[in-house]
């Protein structure tokens, strides 16, 4: 049975994660044209969602969007924030209770999304690196540094192999 889910505050909305307490995760605009709008994220069970938003100081997100909820109600996701000389930055975050923690990449990502995550706070998602490879993307997971009121962590990732063809003419 196919349960649909609405909100007052939203014109368009997607469920993108449920934990096993029945707590879902997902996005929602204001309408307007589809991709232009900003978009948010929000929080809850059915007839009980709360808005979910990005507190950067000094700009507004282009867009918050959760893609994955723990069972520790802990939010995974990606940002997106238009910088003051232009640049859209694109950066994963894990949020828990109101508190937003960017996963910010320094050198290893110039953009990012955490796409899932566990209950060890282990994010898995995509991330791009202009020094591996300009415009490829790549799969990865983001292992948080175990010690409290620290956000950085560090990435493993599997790079694709590559081998060497010989021509047999």
């Amino acid at each position: 049975q196919f349960l649909p889910v609405n909100a007052g505050f939203a014109a368009n909305l997607s469920v993108t994660g449920i934990n096993d307490l029945a707590q879902m995760s997902g996005a929602y605009d204001l309408g307007g044209a589809l991709g232009t709008a900003p978009t948010y994220g929000f929080t809850g069970v059915p007839g009980f969602l709360t808005p979910l938003q990005y507190p950067e100081a000094g700009s507004q997100p282009t867009y918050t969007v959760p893609y994955s909820l723990n069972n520790k109600n802990q939010v995974a996701g990606q940002i997106q924030i238009l910088q003051a000389n232009g640049f859209l930055q694109e950066m994963p975050f894990l949020e828990g209770g109101g508190n937003f923690e960017p996963q910010a990449g320094n050198s290893a990502f110039s953009a990012a999304a955490a796409l899932g995550n566990n209950d060890a706070n282990v994010l898995v998602g995509w991330f791009q690196n202009p020094n591996l490879g300009p415009g490829l993307t790549f799969g990865g997971v983001l292992f948080p540094v175990p010690e409290p009121g620290v956000t950085a962590g560090h990435v493993s990732v599997q790079l694709p192999s590559t081998m060497q063809l010989h021509s047999l003419n």
